[in-house]
């Protein structure tokens, strides 16, 4: 590492990498070390000027660019499935968001019916698009100076949100498996976009490979769907709630918390999706925070409000919602949350309409947001007021 930045030496030899390298050969049947080969020959002729103009071309593709490009490529109809999107006052706002009617409007608790369904990593189908796409990408990261990651991932392989809880089954995975795979179609997407290119089936070879149809993205079992649960988080005040937003330096704006569906320690013992937001929910506030939580079980709760799948990726997505009741908890902690957040309160239309109009929300986040909003209004009386929200199906 050099003045905080890792070398290509130091990337070229870390774990993680030779981990995604080794799974390249194996899922494309290449001689061991034939992948670090390619990555080797590729990085010879990268141009990191090139490579951060197109990485800063990628980041100005707004959500409305992505989702319409999206709604061409997955034209025809699927059970009816449908985009999400939702009216604040005048504005209609899209999303690549896909759902339907069923999976809105939701209240279900988080209960016992998570089921780890197959142990086994999958087995993907790389062809040679794919395979180069993976090196393009891990060379890209090397040149950048980014590590690369791994970590143990659930894959969704079903889901089941019609009887009074929630249920879904699980299939192990790596990340690095999900991010040389699925990943990859948002990068060959945004790459479209900027460039003009038609987005439709035929002219983007990864998304025609491993996310044809709608079908298939409604259908987890049939490929790797990572993803995970995302939560509007609203805490009592005297006269209203405050939801809290983190807000990144680059203007993107996330829920809290919001992240991965993983194991922490045991795939099995691990697989419920309420454990993953308590254990990023405990990451984001710190110790004292939820140890008052542990203390007071009955004043808070975690409600499921919505599902769907994000077309970029493929992704699953559980919105939810989780409340703080008792006001005794912001007196207590209010003045100490982490730097990054943001306090919003839901007495105050006019900023509620402002902040679901932010153009930095990815679909996932609007989503979630506008489905927790709902809820709230519907259990937080006279704490909440909303602006006019209607959500529509594109």
């Amino acid at each position: 590492m050099v003045n905080g930045r890792h070398t290509r030496e130091d990337l070229l030899t870390e774990e993680h990498l030779t981990t995604a390298l080794d799974w390249l050969d194996q899922q494309t049947g290449w001689p061991d070390g034939a992948a670090r080969a390619k990555l080797t020959a590729h990085l010879e002729h990268l141009d990191e000027r090139r490579l951060r103009d197109r990485a800063r071309l990628r980041r100005r593709v707004r959500r409305d660019q992505v989702a319409r490009a999206l709604a061409a490529y997955y034209a025809e109809a699927a059970d009816g499935f449908r985009t999400y999107r939702v009216r604040c006052g005048p504005e209609l706002l899209s999303t690549s968001l896909l759902t339907r009617p069923d999976w809105l409007g939701l209240s279900l608790p988080y209960g016992t019916a998570f089921n780890l369904t197959d142990t086994r990593s999958p087995r993907l189908p790389m062809d040679a698009t794919g395979s180069r796409a993976a090196v393009e990408w891990l060379a890209e990261a090397v040149t950048g100076g980014h590590p690369t990651f791994n970590a143990p991932l659930y894959r969704m392989t079903g889901v089941d949100l019609g009887g009074d809880t929630v249920g879904a089954g699980f299939g192990a995975a790596e990340f690095v498996e999900y991010a040389l795979s699925m990943r990859l179609l948002e990068r060959e997407l945004l790459d479209a976009i900027v460039d003009g290119r038609a987005v439709r089936p035929g002219a983007l070879p990864l998304r025609d490979h491993y996310l044809p149809d709608r079908a298939t993205v409604t259908h987890p079992s049939v490929r790797l769907c990572g993803g995970g649960p995302l939560a509007l988080c609203a805490v009592a005040r005297e006269s209203d709630y405050v939801v809290l937003v983190r807000e990144s330096e680059n203007g993107r704006l996330t829920l809290v918390p919001q992240t991965f569906h993983e194991p922490a320690t045991d795939f099995e013992e691990d697989v419920s999706v309420a454990a993953t937001l308590r254990r990023e929910l405990a990451e984001v506030l710190g110790e004292a925070p939820m140890a008052w939580l542990a203390e007071h079980p009955g004043r808070w709760r975690v409600e499921c409000t919505g599902f769907g799948f994000e077309l970029v990726s493929g992704d699953f997505a559980f919105a939810s919602l989780i409340v703080v009741d008792d006001a005794g908890w912001w007196d207590g902690f209010g003045a100490r949350l982490p730097s990054g957040l943001r306090a919003h309160s839901t007495r105050d239309p006019e900023g509620l309409a402002e902040l679901l109009c932010d153009p930095g929300w990815s679909s996932e986040g609007l989503f979630a947001l506008a489905e927790g909003l709902r809820r709230l209004s519907a259990v937080g009386g006279d704490r909440v007021r909303l602006p006019r929200l209607r959500p529509e199906l594109g």
